[in-house]
């Protein structure tokens, strides 16, 4: 069969392609229809957005056109993922699958963004280094296990470390844009990111995360970029796009940061850095003294928001924090010039502080810009962490990112398809579309593949109290949420929209499921999040207890996990400055800033909480939502309105 001549139906019928590499497989009418939904946007060109529920197959659904209509083109399609499990399932899993099955080569990538990559010169700089001017001596036993894995690796980036190494190590040998000499440096033909650049511009699919997606569109308007041209781009878990998008169309600077780059030239503390092994004394003096200015100036910052009594200060105009360390970071700058243009001879060291020069500049604007507030249709504010080491942020963020990707994207890239199985509010796409501002757009809803009547159950206590009589709503919640881990013996996720709320409730429950035999994990602990996972997995009866990161892109088939808890209808919290401008720009425009953004948003969370629980057609279990608002409220029924159908208990 030649490639040409391949069709959907040839992959997906009873006795296609599928069919015969795959013993147990089942054909799915969504499935197929979504598939021929995607084929007609890359063909025709146009818009697409189309929920899909979990159970569909939506991964294979949209490859198997992307790839046909890539190959037939000779054009790239960009798959752009939130989560790793993701990528991974389409990198390791599908992807293979489908190159086992379509007679015709097609070559798909993982993008990785630079600084994945290590560069052997600057680990040769590194190992040079016998003073321990760059990287602490202690490391050297990390540094000697690097030298040995740069023989062995396959593709030299650091997810390819069975253990990785330390930070202040990797982010001296890893590859950087500013340093870089090129074709000029004498590892470049056997450079592991030029060899991944060489795969990326010979592949057919390319493979992306959100987060390296919407930085390369942050860069195109800058005339640079990190992806080859495209014609498509297809978004999975499409839902993340907006926060996204946000994050990387606006900026933040932090105390951490802005001494984590002048530790690099010179820490006094361990006297070494870049400067110190250059030997630049004056140099030294203008960061040594510059470092002290910057721990000034932030616990300046740090306690104007510990005056306003929160941990957030929103920055409403322009000269409201004064900008004293423009004019030194500036002087930094003319300084690492005058350091470069005599280092000029020494190509190595003269690279390495490119790096530094432009960071140093990137500041100076984000500082000149955070000040000045000279980004319309932003909104500022400072947060200041909790802890020993405060982390202290300016953070500037469009308070609308719909014209932008309106621009940049949709008006720019022929086909973009937007999928994932929370797109609509109330079966309408309008929310999603209204704020990523798209118009022309096909709209598309598949049918479920699961029968949630027969496999879920919906609780809902009718008598516990308010959310804002929290006393009272604490105790409640303590007491049913053990009431209604007895139902299912544990096996339960416990998710809570307050990380203080979640803690106060944890230590008054784990005792009690620890008195039971049951294990109960608890988010923010030190244990990191897919190890956490693991542990519950493995511990059919465990209960976790998480906050947002657990609403979302998590996946546990199986008993393990028979119950989901939802503590609270997961409204944003309105005070939050980038929340408040957006319920007050809606409303200065004359929307409805509670119906046309709190309301929808909180659906779409909800949505994405319960559908941890169904993740397969054998999985079966309770839903119970701890907020009566649900039923006792106008806007309630909007919530019911948006769940699947299935027996609702009201107690």
């Amino acid at each position: 069969m030649k490639t040409k001549e391949i069709t959907i139906s040839d992959v997906f019928n009873q006795d296609g392609l599928l069919a015969g590499e795959m013993q147990r497989y089942e054909y799915r009418a969504n499935q197929v229809e979504m598939s021929h939904e995607v084929e007609n946007a890359l063909s025709n060109g146009g818009h697409l957005m189309i929920e899909a529920d979990t159970g569909v197959g939506k991964s294979i659904a949209y490859l198997v056109p992307s790839i046909l209509w890539a190959i037939k083109n000779e054009k790239k399609v960009v798959i752009s993922t939130n989560t790793i499990n993701l990528q991974e399932q389409l990198i390791f899993k599908d992807l293979p699958l489908l190159k086992k099955i379509i007679p015709a080569p097609f070559e798909a990538v993982l993008v990785k963004g630079r600084s994945n990559y290590l560069c052997k010169r600057r680990l040769q700089r590194v190992i040079d280094d016998e003073s321990a001017l760059l990287v602490p001596s202690q490391y050297r036993g990390e540094l000697e296990r690097l030298i040995e894995w740069v023989n062995d690796t396959k593709d030299g980036s650091i997810s390819d470390i069975s253990a990785e190494p330390p930070a202040q190590l990797w982010d001296e040998v890893c590859c950087e844009m500013d340093n870089c000499p090129g074709k000029n440096c004498e590892y470049f033909g056997e450079c592991f990111f030029q060899r991944a650049r060489q795969k990326i511009y010979k592949a057919d699919i390319l493979v992306v995360n959100h987060h390296l997606f919407f930085s390369d569109l942050a860069l195109k308007q800058k005339g640079k970029s990190l992806l080859p041209k495209y014609e498509a781009v297809i978004f999975d878990e499409a839902h993340f796009m907006e926060s996204i998008a946000t994050e990387h169309l606006g900026f933040d600077i932090s105390n951490f940061a802005v001494k984590y780059l002048l530790n690099k030239l010179y820490n006094s503390k361990a006297n070494r850095g870049l400067l110190m092994y250059a030997q630049e004394r004056d140099g030294i003096k203008r960061v040594s003294a510059l470092s002290r200015t910057v721990d000034a100036y932030f616990s300046i910052l740090e306690e104007k928001v510990r005056v306003g009594g929160s941990n957030i200060l929103r920055v409403n105009k322009p000269g409201e924090i004064a900008n004293d360390l423009s004019p030194k970071f500036m002087e930094l700058y003319s300084e690492l010039k005058k350091i470069k243009n005599r280092l000029k001879k020494n190509e190595d060291m003269s690279n390495e502080l490119s790096s530094y020069i432009r960071r140093t500049a990137e500041f100076v604007e984000g500082l000149d810009a955070f000040c000045n507030q000279s980004m319309l249709g932003h909104v500022y504010w400072i947060e200041s962490g909790e802890g020993k080491y405060k982390r202290i942020v300016l953070q500037a963020y469009p308070i609308a990112v719909n014209l932008a990707l309106k621009s940049i994207l949709f008006d720019t890239v022929p086909t973009v398809v937007l999928t994932g199985a929370t797109l609509t509010v109330n079966k309408s796409f309008n929310y999603f579309k209204n704020r990523l501002g798209v118009r022309d757009i096909r709209e598309v809803r598949l049918g479920s593949s699961f029968d949630y009547k027969k496999q879920m159950k919906i609780y809902i206590p009718k008598d516990i109290p308010s959310p804002k009589d929290i006393g009272l709503y604490r105790s409640a919640l303590i007491e049913k949420i053990e009431k209604y881990l007895d139902y299912t013996g544990g096996k339960a996720f416990v998710l809570f929209t307050s990380y203080k709320l979640m803690q106060e409730v944890y230590e008054e429950v784990a005792p009690v499921l620890r008195e039971k035999g049951i294990e109960s994990f608890i988010q923010g602990d030190g244990v990191p999040r897919h190890v956490m996972l693991q542990k519950f997995r493995e511990d059919i009866n465990s209960v976790l207890f998480g906050t947002d990161s657990f609403w979302t892109g998590v996946d546990v088939e199986g008993e393990a996990l028979s119950n989901v808890i939802i503590t609270r209808l997961p409204f944003a919290v309105p005070e939050h400055p980038l929340t408040r401008a957006r319920l007050d720009y809606i409303e200065s425009n004359g929307g409805n800033s509670f119906g046309d953004y709190s309301l929808p948003q909180a659906i779409i969370k909800l949505r994405q909480g319960i559908g941890r629980l169904i993740r397969s057609k054998t999985d079966k279990g309770i839903i119970v939502i701890m907020d009566n608002r649900i039923i006792t409220t106008s806007y309630g029924k909007y919530f019911l309105d948006s769940l699947p159908e299935c027996t609702r208990i009201v107690e």
